[in-house]
């Protein structure tokens, strides 16, 4: 090799250069230092969400209690008030019975003294019969008062149970409310954490292009003065990178999308489990209301057994004439057989009002039961998803080791021989000097490329962004798969708190990370800085042949692109 010389034209296009970096650099710096303030803000805005959605939960959660506290209380009061109501139609029930039975028993008596005292004028007995009726009046009046009274407080109770069950709808809308206003409250949190993600991910991109802007091209792994072998040595590291990298995205997208399909599934549980329980609030309130409906029932069928007495006692008053004994017992006949039909009417109408209500708590149960086991139904269909979820998995894990198999034996290969790969390249060179502009095919995409010194275009396939490529991008792609093999893990683990950011998980973690992250490369940085100072300076005349083109070209014809924050080849299959 010849004399290493530096002239002075050099030295001023490094200059130059070297301040348009400098700017570039400050440039940077200053929209970093907007990134970190803006960050802040959001960070202040959502410890502010979050303390506002902790309050109102709180304050909902403290309503809620002591509206439940408020229907049980209610609800207490509503089965006292019907349990005092049901003992006093209970007894009101037995004095009827018990004044039936006294009736019959003057009946009875009427009768022995008729037999008995067959001597006696008719007038004495009429006499006594009409004291005994006019007895029996003043009963029947002292009762009918009683059912007022019971009548009165039967509607006043009534009143009651409505008043408490527009307070119970009242309760409910309120509850309602609170929790729509929580919902809202969680979205703004979910776009709040949407927001920081994005910035943070702005915050990471400006430090690695920061990084890349500090570092400089690698010279240290290169073996002798030889152009080929640095070339083939670049190569060679350049195919180990990008095989790593390869395998390491392949693994993150296949987590991504088994992360993504775990989401879907339980949205889709949570919409389904939603919907069950709303079905069963509203079979729990149809049980409820046909259990009050039997009680109703009940209550009005006694209530028009009462106005029927009423009735009865109202239009039929008691008229007494003096008539014979024959009329008398006629009477008395009709009296036994009618007393005897409304007794056994009574006794029906108790039996069917007793499994009318037992049929509607029993069927209560039921739902209840059916809700149970429907509960465990659903249950044991998600330990079986999981059971089968499992194989899934392993599956996925083996096509990961084989991807990784596959990129080592692609590996092996191009170590066998590298100076076989670089005198092919040359030939190949040759045939290709006078076609200057070639065409790379990938996913049905045609992208021109020019092999001459000039500055690259490519093109996205996916996003339609065009990459202007230079000679400097391309020292500066060099730094970047340097950074990336070193900093390999970190990279991962950045990745995966952003993932966890996505999440809703904790956000300074990742940020402690991504500072950790940026430490280490910055240290890693500083000691490649002093190796390449020690390192030979190298200068090419015009008659050598650059190693730029002959690597573009090498890895153009068997190579993909890997789009990264400046776009990278990847070996194709």
């Amino acid at each position: 090799m010849a004399d290493v010389t530096l002239l002075p034209e050099d030295y001023n296009g490094l200059k130059k250069e070297y301040l348009g970096l400098r700017n570039k650099l400050d440039s940077v710096n200053q929209e970093l230092y907007g990134c970190k303030r803006q960050l802040k803000v959001v960070e202040a805005l959502q410890l502010e969400y979050q303390n506002e959605i902790e309050l109102l939960q709180s304050e909902a959660n403290t309503e809620k209690i002591k509206r439940e506290e408020k229907i049980v209380h209610l609800e207490e009061n509503i089965v006292i008030q019907r349990s005092k109501f049901s003992e006093r139609i209970h007894t009101l029930e037995a004095e009827v019975i018990l004044k039936d039975e006294g009736l019959k028993q003057l009946k009875s008596e009427i009768e022995l003294l008729k037999k008995d005292n067959a001597k006696e004028t008719p007038t004495e007995d009429v006499n006594k019969l009409i004291q005994e009726l006019m007895c029996l009046k003043s009963e029947n009046e002292v009762l009918l008062e009683n059912e007022e009274k019971l009548k009165s407080s039967l509607e006043a109770l009534q009143k009651n149970s409505a008043f408490l069950e527009e307070a119970l709808t009242e309760c409910k809308e309120e509850l309602l409310s609170v929790k729509e206003s929580l919902s809202c409250k969680r979205d703004e949190l979910v776009e709040a954490n949407d927001l920081v993600q994005k910035l943070n991910d702005e915050l990471f991109c400006l430090k690695s292009e920061l990084e890349s802007y500090r570092s400089r091209p690698l010279n240290s792994s290169s073996k002798g003065n030889s152009l080929f072998a640095e070339v083939d040595d670049r190569r060679v590291y350049l195919q180990e990178t990008i095989n790593r990298m390869k395998t390491e995205y392949i693994a993150m997208k296949q987590e991504r999308a088994k992360h993504l399909n775990m989401i879907s599934h339980l949205k889709t549980e949570n919409k389904t489990l939603c919907e069950r329980w709303k079905k069963d609030i509203e079979e729990k309130e149809d049980d409820q209301d046909m259990v009050v409906k039997s009680y109703k029932d009940r209550i009005e069928v006694l209530e028009s057994l009462v106005e029927k007495y009423k009735q009865n006692l109202s239009a039929k008053p008691v008229v007494i004439s003096v008539g014979t004994f024959s009329e008398i017992e006629f009477y008395q006949t009709m009296l036994n057989n009618k007393v005897k039909e409304l007794e056994e009417l009574r006794e029906e109408l108790k039996s069917r009002g007793l499994t009318h209500t037992i049929l509607s708590t029993a069927l209560k149960e039921a739902n209840k039961e059916i809700r149970k086991w429907r509960l465990e139904a659903t249950l044991k269909q998600c330990q079986i998803e999981l059971q089968q979820n499992t194989p899934l998995e392993v599956a996925s894990t083996k096509n990961i080791d084989e991807e990784i198999e596959k990129s080592s034996t692609e590996l092996k290969q191009t170590e066998k021989d590298p100076h076989r790969t670089s005198r092919k390249h040359e030939k190949n060179k040759q045939s290709s000097v006078n076609d200057k502009h070639s065409t790379v095919k990938r996913d049905d995409d045609v992208i021109p490329i020019n092999d001459s010194n000039d500055d690259i275009q490519f093109v996205d396939t996916e996003t339609g962004v065009k990459f202007q490529r230079s000679a400097k991008e391309d020292a500066t792609d060099r730094q970047i798969l340097g950074i990336l093999k070193q900093n390999k893990d970190n990279i991962m683990q950045s990745t995966v708190d952003d993932e966890d950011i996505a999440d809703g998980m904790d956000i300074e973690k990742s940020n402690s990370c991504l500072e950790g992250s940026v430490e280490e490369k910055n240290e890693f940085l500083k000691e490649r800085e002093i190796s390449e100072d020690t390192s030979k300076k190298v200068t090419f005349s015009r008659s050598t042949v650059s190693p730029k083109i002959s690597n573009r070209t090498a890895l153009r014809k068997n190579c993909k692109r890997l789009l990264l924050p400046k776009p990278v080849y990847i070996p194709s299959e």
